[in-house]
């Protein structure tokens, strides 16, 4: 599988995330009989906590338990929709007679950006939850006050990625100049 994968991206961006998942479980479950019995479980835009509930395995968990779903099936979307079968063209969405006109080496460039594009922001995204769920620990440990800047970053960079590989798959979609000579 990770040989497969290391074709389209490095797989140190999935073990990144894996183990940002690993931290931070162990972080919070380290911790969890030491949080105060209200925590915050809302963080407005400026990253202080706007929202208190009281302690308890969903109020703590419940952000870890998202984070890993949303992690793992963003990765096995990514591996068995896109990596894995042999004609990636059933799975992109455009006309048939788009996808028809389109060269083997457009529809292959096109998978190995949206492979990366959807490593990277699966990546990020288990970023968040991670920060998120750190400065939520702490925050109920009363060791900070708020998130801080590095979700507003990671926003950020989340959009960046997302524009990024709209423009990319757009612009390899678009008709293979050198075919259209041909066919005159």
């Amino acid at each position: 599988m990770w040989e497969k994968i290391s074709r389209f991206y490095p797989p140190w961006l999935d073990v990144i995330g894996i183990l940002c998942l690993g931290f931070i479980w162990i972080y919070t479950g380290a911790r969890y009989g030491l949080m105060a019995e209200q925590i915050p479980t809302h963080f407005g835009f400026s990253g202080t906590p706007d929202a208190w509930s009281a302690k308890s395995f969903g109020s703590v968990f419940m952000l870890l338990i998202l984070g890993t779903i949303v992690w793992l099936s963003m990765f096995l979307t990514n591996y068995f929709l896109i990596i894995k079968p042999e004609d990636p063209r059933k799975y992109i969405n455009l006309p048939q007679a788009r996808k028809d006109a389109m060269s083997q080496e457009q529809i292959e460039a096109i998978r190995r950006v949206v492979v990366l594009g959807i490593a990277l922001i699966n990546l990020t995204v288990v970023l968040m939850f991670t920060v998120i769920q750190y400065g939520m620990v702490n925050s109920a440990l009363g060791k900070q006050n708020g998130l801080g800047w590095g979700v507003n970053v990671l926003v950020g960079i989340l959009l960046i990625e997302a524009a990024w590989l709209t423009w990319k798959t757009f612009s390899l979609s678009k008709p293979d100049n050198r075919t259209k000579r041909q066919v005159k």
